[in-house]
């Protein structure tokens, strides 16, 4: 890994600013993204069930009439709204179109920030290319947990090292699929590797400072995007990811590799 990372005090300094406005840019789109998804799932299903409402013969014969403004349709529709079940037919209808619409329309202004956030991330690493060490081919999940894997010591390493048994009391909280509430107790060695419960890897390290030993997760951050993380006590200080889609910072994870590998770290040790 080639360092263009510049660790002078005046440039760490600026590389600390820049991300934290990169963390708080990537913070803001997560509401977004849930909001985005929550849509995408009533959209759906509102559309399911008005295609369930067209499956009726009494269905098909209200979509056909109740968009009808002019004309003998209109006025079939018109005498048809005489009657209680044309009318609630109808109305079940026009509220299932209404809700669709509403949503769409909410699903592309959260779509348009979510694109305005985006271009703000990509304009900010341009802007700060010689502060960022970024990396295309870690813009992958596949090249990311490879890429950790050797700051692990490389494959047979990483596979000798004893695999450590995620439960749900190992996640921030009932809600949260944030692994970083593993006890010391619950390792068995200094150095673990793990697969959560949602399959996403991740490296667990026991490491002691001063007073009591506390544990440093570092994982995939979400299941289909190529970011890791980390959680817990700051034996290693990451500024959010410490490997987003390609961008990567590169301080916390040479401090990681050399933990592992030599097992101390400025006051810091493996124990």
């Amino acid at each position: 890994m080639t360092t263009n990372l510049k660790l002078d005090q005046d440039h760490y300094y600026q590389y600390e600013k820049v991300m934290v406005k990169y963390s708080s840019l990537r913070w803001d789109m997560v509401p977004l993204q849930q909001k985005l998804l929550q849509l995408d799932k009533r959209i759906l299903s509102d559309k399911s069930l008005l295609d369930t409402h067209h499956k009726t013969w009494l269905g098909r014969v209200v979509n056909s009439l109740q968009e009808q403004e002019t004309g003998l349709l209109a006025k079939i529709h018109q005498f048809l709204l005489h009657f209680n079940f044309y009318v609630q037919k109808s109305m079940e209808q026009h509220n299932l179109k209404s809700q669709i619409s509403a949503s769409s329309e909410s699903r592309q202004k959260v779509s348009e920030m979510l694109g305005s956030m985006e271009k703000e991330i990509e304009q900010l690493k341009i802007d700060n290319a010689d502060l960022l060490a970024s990396y295309s081919n870690l813009n992958d999940i596949q090249n990311v947990f490879n890429f950790m894997v050797s700051i692990c010591g490389g494959k047979e390493k990483y596979e000798q090292l004893p695999e450590l048994t995620i439960t749900k009391k190992h996640y921030r909280s009932e809600t949260s699929d944030y692994v970083d509430n593993i006890s010391p107790t619950d390792m068995s060695a200094p150095v673990m590797r793990f697969t959560e419960l949602h399959g996403r890897p991740g490296i667990a390290i026991r490491a002691k400072k001063c007073g009591a030993p506390a544990v440093q997760t570092f994982f995939q951050r979400y299941t289909k995007e190529a970011s890791w993380t980390d959680g817990g006590y700051n034996h290693i200080n990451v500024s959010d990811y410490i490997i987003d889609r390609g961008l990567v910072q590169e301080k916390p994870l040479k401090e990681l590799q050399q933990l592992i590998a030599t097992g101390s770290l400025n006051k810091v040790r493996l124990v």
